[in-house]
């Protein structure tokens, strides 16, 4: 009889991990697949012991994907899942923390700001093949710097335009 296809849930904190496996128990069901939980070192073994992996989940916390210990998990978690797709769970919607989920290979970056239904539905996407980032987030990144902190911020004086240009034809 064949196995069913996993998803690995990587967490450092047993607690967060329990309730985030808490909340994939009946999503997962649905999509019969079982879940397997395991710290980020022990990741490629949980992998070896479930069979397939059909997702796997690295819940980095606080941490920043900057530093090299969380960077290490997210390759960690890239090789282990070999061809199965990563999404990262953090505590931040900061843009560069996104950009390097993706610049790393992660398909998916769910901040646990993210309801529970539309975190549940991004797993599923990123399963069915496709990627999930919050566009806010990244739309962020790309506006420009002086709007950056707010719609009445005033644009610095070197972005303005001359007066002569809006009031001279």
């Amino acid at each position: 009889m064949a196995r069913s296809p996993c998803v690995l849930v990587v967490c450092f904190q047993p607690l967060r991990a329990a309730s985030l496996v808490a909340l994939l128990r009946d999503w997962a069901d649905a999509g019969r697949m079982t879940l397997s939980p395991a710290r980020p070192a022990a990741a490629r073994e949980a992998l070896d012991e479930a069979g397939g992996c059909a997702l796997a989940i690295l819940d980095i916390g606080s941490a920043s994907l900057g530093d090299v210990v969380a960077a290490g998990w997210l390759q960690g978690v890239l090789q282990a899942a070999d061809a199965a797709p990563v999404a990262v769970i953090a505590d931040t919607e900061q843009p560069e923390e996104i950009l390097a989920a993706v610049r790393a290979g992660a398909r998916g970056f769910i901040p646990t700001s993210t309801a529970p239904e539309i975190a549940l539905r991004a797993f599923s996407f990123i399963i069915g093949g496709g990627s999930f980032f919050p566009p806010g987030a990244l739309l962020e990144r790309f506006r420009p710097r002086a709007m950056r902190a707010g719609p009445d911020r005033a644009v610095p004086q070197d972005r303005r335009l001359p007066r002569n240009v809006l009031s001279e034809q």
